[in-house]
């Protein structure tokens, strides 16, 4: 009896050092690291608007829009925040611009009048506009901290300027077409309040923000998200990057037990595994291995 226990302890000491080693390769593979500033970008369409975000055209101008968690990516404090121009002959900064953001549950935007509750101030004043096409951006009076736990709105003021001409005078903005209403706007020569009415729209500008992300950060955030985990067999996958071509998922023994190519959002079914810990590894049109995500399958 006495040497079957001690046979027992060494097998499940060597099972929990293979798992302590499997998720050491794992954090590894991730590229963990301590503060990290990331950069990230919310849409590459080639859509242009000559009416949002902010424009010349107009002596008064507001736009509100809704970002998705799984379009940031990432969690951190945002310092920076900036629209894609397009073109324009006035290179004149923008003279009064004020920038709001807040987290929201809601994925959409309805008609409605301008409504600040929530929000936090946090740019106030000139907005770039010098000449050319590329991203003009401004960094932010108060950082605003930013979980992935729910989207980001952000609302901007353009408030009173002399209106210029529109097209080819007024600066223009790359926007990408969404399915739902996740924008709003508005632009006249009415001041901005609480009674400003704003129209809905699929219009959502595209932007660039800078986001310091803190601690342990798994790079593959901004590629892809994966849910639930622990799963009870069914995952759901969603690619925010093009570039992911394949899959192959491997056993803490690194047995392979499921490949998949020409990946495509979608849900995955790992039913027919055993309740354990999963690596998952994601490869691009080379096949070069760009993520790894761990997950766990209990039921």
């Amino acid at each position: 009896m006495y040497i079957r226990e001690i046979l027992n302890y060494f097998t499940m000491t060597k099972i929990y050092l293979k798992v302590f080693l499997f998720f050491l390769a794992s954090l590894c593979s991730l590229g963990s690291l301590n503060a990290q500033t990331q950069t990230v970008v919310v849409g590459t369409s080639s859509l242009i608007s000559a009416f949002s975000p902010i424009v010349k055209s107009y002596e008064c101008v507001a736009y509100e829009a809704i970002y998705l968690s799984t379009e940031i990516g990432y969690s951190g404090s945002i310092s920076s925040f900036g629209f894609n121009r397009v073109d324009g002959t006035d290179t004149l900064p923008f003279d009064s611009v004020s920038i709001f953001m807040k987290q929201t549950a809601f994925t959409s935007l309805t008609a409605g009048n301008v409504d600040t509750t929530g929000y936090t101030l946090v740019y106030e004043g000139p907005f770039p506009n010098n000449g050319g096409i590329g991203w003009r951006e401004v960094a932010l009076d108060t950082s605003f901290t930013y979980s992935t736990s729910s989207n980001l709105s952000v609302m901007v003021f353009k408030h009173t300027q002399t209106a210029t001409l529109s097209t080819p005078v007024s600066p223009r903005w790359y926007y990408t077409s969404v399915s739902s209403n996740r924008s709003r706007r508005y632009y006249g020569a009415i001041p901005i309040s609480s009674v400003t009415s704003l129209s809905a729209t699929n219009v959502l500008s595209d932007i660039r923000i800078t986001v310091g992300t803190v601690g342990i950060v798994d790079i593959s955030a901004g590629l892809f998200s994966v849910y639930p985990n622990p799963t009870n067999g069914i995952i759901h996958i969603v690619l925010h990057n093009s570039e992911i071509s394949s899959l192959k998922i491997s056993d803490i023994n690194g047995r392979i037990v499921k490949e998949m190519y020409n990946l495509k959002d979608g849900s995955l079914d790992l039913t027919n595994l055993k309740d354990g810990v999963y690596n998952l590894q994601f490869f691009d049109k080379s096949k070069n291995n760009i993520a790894t995500r761990i997950i766990v399958v209990k039921r």
